[in-house]
């Protein structure tokens, strides 16, 4: 008599069972533009706050593959539909790059020209309410390496999808080397096209902004998320008025500004088109066709062989005047941009190598100094050389901060400047990351270990990272490192939902007294992490030296084109890439690396003296013509004055 009823519940539990079972299932399929396609549900497990779930959709068809006629060109939007579902459950291949570096390990991954395909990270709670807020990250690499696919999925999950944070999170390939640095000097139209990563990234931006609703995402609450290179990617199309709408406020992590010019990576190019042989002709069409029938695998083979060789590669964009009107510097100079809201910092270290050739107190080296300030002053070029090399080499000694000085110029002064351009008016949040105990949690390179040679401080490039996307991280995170992790994550998570880092208080920048927020994670006495807070003056006397004192010293920065035989753009980055060689020769007792190095610092250093010789030359020059017309205005005066006696 008591089973029917029974027998009923259980029937009853069974058809919700398959039904929520239904309803999960259909979440997992989302129809956008080109057709349907099929996610899956992904779980975090490695949380010190539970299990986190996302349901994740990898390898989205967005651009066209770049193969074929199609390589060297900007990306082609891909229009075509399918029939049925398509499955968009794992990864794509990564770019063509060193797969060792790009996937982070000791044996690498798949690599592929194929490889611009978009990832969605998204959870059922987006996908039933709508309207969550979206992260597009771009990764980094110095345009050579890295990929979405070197992501971990749980970490992404477990940061911004879950733990209530409720993010639909976007990952954004882009083409690198070779493949996304293309250049020649003269007339490319119609040939191939420059900048391409700027192309692709932008590309995929703009499917963001059509596509994201089916995802549960909010295509008017888009923020840009980018660190070191992928940062540089995120200022440089915020130089564009043409792609305003594409995101309403961005977070840049790390964000190197370096010297861009017309012929950036053009001798990297030839040299390679000259090994394959297709540098048989001065005209670029042919060039072109003939690079473009050269399998991907050779070029890159090519690519790494002459880097390795060299240490030259591809890293800067090109003034095009089609998507670079001018050199970046200039461009953030003149303010001249749209000014979103913007959460935005450094860390102190940022080319921590730089001590192993600049010296520390009883072992600093006044020749490695004078030789920077001598590359800003006669290759950069100021109009006054003399006068600026030696305010530079005053300002760094006197302030003992001499191993600092390629950080300020390329890291922390522009950080500074961009911050206080947007501050004027939106809120900005500034940061400077001084957490030094990451340790043994990161590792500098697939098989080597942080700080290997020693004696360098923390926190250096990519440090703040691994707690973030999970970059550079090794097997050795801590229970301390994962709570790291969580409040350093909640505090972009808070700017990319609410606009404003919230948690402890953090007033937005006031460009009168350059406040910023210390995040270095303190260890109160119950065993619980803080951070020391709001702090003033953000690297105050180096804005000053930079914006204030070389302009009146030194005079007008000329931007020039000229560069060393071995490269292509201003030496400041081909000086750092020499040095980090040097770096990791002492590392791995590479002796072909070091002499590399050696040759490289002696190719320098006469480019440095021709530059000087040149500028010698034309001041005496210019000093003989002043004396001829000085003389002539005298001679003009005597006569005029004795015929006015002898009237």
């Amino acid at each position: 008599m008591f089973l029917l009823p029974k027998l009923k519940i259980s029937i009853l539990l069974f058809l919700l069972f398959l039904l929520q079972k239904n309803q999960i299932s259909s979440a997992k399929k989302i129809q956008i533009t080109n057709g349907e396609i099929e996610g899956r549900e992904l779980t975090a497990t490695y949380s010190l706050y539970g299990n986190q779930t996302s349901v994740v959709f990898l390898g989205i068809p967005h651009i066209e593959p770049p193969v074929g006629k199609l390589r060297f060109r900007k990306p082609k939007t891909f229009k075509k539909k399918w029939n049925g579902v398509l499955e968009t459950k794992e990864f794509k291949p990564a770019c063509m790059s060193n797969s060792v570096r790009t996937y982070f390990n000791s044996s690498g991954g798949p690599i592929s020209e194929d490889c611009l395909y978009i990832n969605v990270y998204t959870n059922y709670f987006c996908l039933e309410h709508k309207n969550c807020s979206v992260m597009i990250a771009v990764h980094g690499g110095q345009m050579l390496r890295g990929s979405p696919a070197a992501y971990s999925n749980e970490i992404i999950t477990n940061n911004f999808v879950g733990q209530d944070r409720n993010i639909v999170v976007v990952t954004v390939p882009y083409r690198l080397g070779i493949f996304g640095l293309p250049n020649l000097p003269g007339e490319l139209e119609g040939i191939a096209d420059r900048n391409l990563i700027l192309y692709d990234v932008i590309e995929g931006l703009q499917w963001v902004k059509r596509e994201i609703s089916s995802f549960g995402g909010d295509s008017n609450r888009m923020t840009y998320f980018g660190h070191s290179g992928g940062a540089t990617i995120g200022m440089m199309i915020g130089f564009l008025p043409e792609y305003d709408n594409l995101y309403q406020q961005a977070i840049l992590m790390s964000t190197p500004l370096l010297m861009h010019s017309k012929l950036s990576n053009s001798k990297m190019f030839r040299k390679i088109a000259k090994r394959v042989g297709c540098f048989t002709s001065i005209d670029n069409q042919q060039i072109f066709d003939c690079m473009r029938e050269i399998s991907a695998e050779k070029l890159l083979s090519m690519q790494e062989y002459i880097f390795k060789l060299e240490e030259e590669s591809f890293a800067d964009f090109a003034i095009d005047g089609e998507m670079l009107q001018d050199n970046p510097r200039r461009l953030l100079e003149s303010g001249n941009f749209t000014k979103k809201p913007l959460l935005i910092g450094t860390v102190p270290y940022e080319l921590r190598y730089t001590r192993y050739f600049i010296g520390k107190e009883e072992n600093f080296k006044y020749d490695e100094l004078l030789k920077m300030c001598e590359l800003f002053g006669f290759v950069g070029a100021y109009e006054k050389p003399y006068s600026f090399v030696e305010s530079c080499v005053e300002f760094y000694m006197k302030n003992e901060t001499y191993e600092f000085l390629l950080d300020d110029y390329m890291f922390h002064v522009p950080a500074a400047n961009l911050a206080r351009h947007h501050a004027s008016e939106q809120p900005v949040y500034l940061y400077s990351y001084k957490y030094p105990g990451v340790g043994s949690a990161y590792s500098s390179a697939p098989g080597i270990p942080n700080n290997a040679l020693g004696g360098v401080p923390s926190p250096a490039h990519s440090e703040d990272y691994v707690y973030v996307m999970g970059g550079h991280r090794s097997p050795n995170f801590t229970v301390k490192d994962l709570n790291i992790e969580h409040l350093f994550t909640g505090i972009i998570a808070n700017f990319v939902n609410s606009e404003a880092p919230n948690g402890q208080e953090w007033a937005p920048l006031n460009i009168e007294v350059m406040n910023y927020f210390d995040i270095d994670f303190v260890e109160k006495s119950d065993g619980q992490l803080t951070m020391s807070g709001m702090k003033y003056e953000f690297y105050k006397k180096q804005m000053e030296f930079w914006n204030e004192i070389v302009p009146q010293c030194g005079g007008k920065f000329s931007f020039s084109e000229d560069s060393s035989k071995s490269f292509d753009v201003f030496p400041v980055r081909e000086f750092v890439e020499m040095k980090n060689l040097y770096y990791k020769s002492k590392f791995w007792k590479d002796e072909k690396s070091e002499e590399i190095a050696r040759k490289l610092e002696l190719e320098l250093e006469i480019f440095i003296a021709e530059r000087k010789r040149k500028f010698d030359k034309l001041q005496q020059s210019s000093s003989v013509r002043l004396s001829y017309f000085t003389s002539i205005f005298f001679l003009i005066l005597i006569s005029a004055a004795r015929s006015y006696l002898n009237n």
